[in-house]
């Protein structure tokens, strides 16, 4: 799934996929800046998770900070080229928020 542009239609989006997968709840990787300001990237983030609770849903933001710092890095480490590294940055990304969150729950 890609970004439309519009929140209010990514939101409708997920909702229908998570709705067809039957998931319990949402979670939402937001960049957390540790200078207490909120940047443009936070910000939508948090629409976002808005837009998806209005329709009905538990949403759990996790801090996703470094996240996809740290899923290059231990790409790279595999020995992975950079071009089949961007194919996937993202999923390895999603797959550390899902272990912190998961990680507040052990």
């Amino acid at each position: 799934m890609s970004a439309s542009g519009s929140l209010g239609k990514d939101a409708q989006n997920i909702d229908a996929t998570a709705r067809a997968e039957k998931v319990e709840r949402i979670v939402v990787g937001v960049p957390i800046r540790h200078d207490e300001a909120i940047g443009d990237h936070e910000r939508a983030c948090l629409r976002l998770a808005e837009h998806l609770e209005i329709l009905g849903w538990e949403v759990e933001k996790v801090d996703e900070s470094l996240t996809s710092v740290e899923a290059s890095e231990a790409l790279a480490s595999t020995g992975i080229k950079a071009a089949a590294r961007r194919k996937v940055i993202h999923g390895e990304a999603a797959c550390r928020i899902l272990q912190r969150y998961f990680g507040g729950y052990a």
